[in-house]
């Protein structure tokens, strides 16, 4: 089998790209394509209407599935189509480690929201108190089945 040209090179995929050729998904690419160089290059091309990005090697987010899902959401944006393939193939202990180990992460968060959502499966989590001082960005991330669960009071601000 013939190495990709880019891999070759030493650059790894990040974020959706990654996680395509992981699970070997039939998706169209994302708009924004991430790859990771060995070295401190940070680059940015543009063609076909797809940006490919090419970040310094401090910004490798790991091995794990959640790594890079976390990548993606950070970088190359949020694609439902892209998060409803991984979700139907990944692992959902690994999605649940995940969450349990950072649960009031906002990464975390979104991921446990996104995959509620697009799967229409509850993660077997108990439930995390969401700060009201920051509920902009939290709001979406909790289950719409489970928010009046989730949401509870902190911060002094009541519901």
């Amino acid at each position: 089998m013939n190495e990709h040209p880019l891999h070759a090179k030493g650059m790894r995929p990040a974020g959706y790209s990654e996680l395509i050729e992981r699970f070997t998904l039939n998706v169209i690419p994302n708009w924004h394509r991430s790859l990771v160089s060995p070295g401190n290059t940070h680059r940015i091309d543009t063609s076909a209407g797809i940006v490919e990005e090419v970040y310094p090697l401090r910004y490798w987010p790991g091995d794990t599935l959640c790594d890079h899902l976390q990548f993606a959401l950070k970088y190359d944006g949020t694609n439902l189509a892209i998060l409803a393939s991984v979700f139907q193939v990944a692992p959902m202990e690994e999605i649940q480690q995940y969450v349990q180990s950072t649960p009031r992460g906002k990464y975390a968060r979104r991921i446990w929201f996104l995959y509620e959502m697009l799967t229409g499966s509850e993660l077997p989590l108990a439930d995390q108190p969401c700060s009201a001082s920051n509920a902009a960005p939290t709001a979406w991330a909790c289950s719409p089945r489970r928010a009046g669960r989730i949401w509870r009071a902190s911060g002094g601000i009541h519901r």
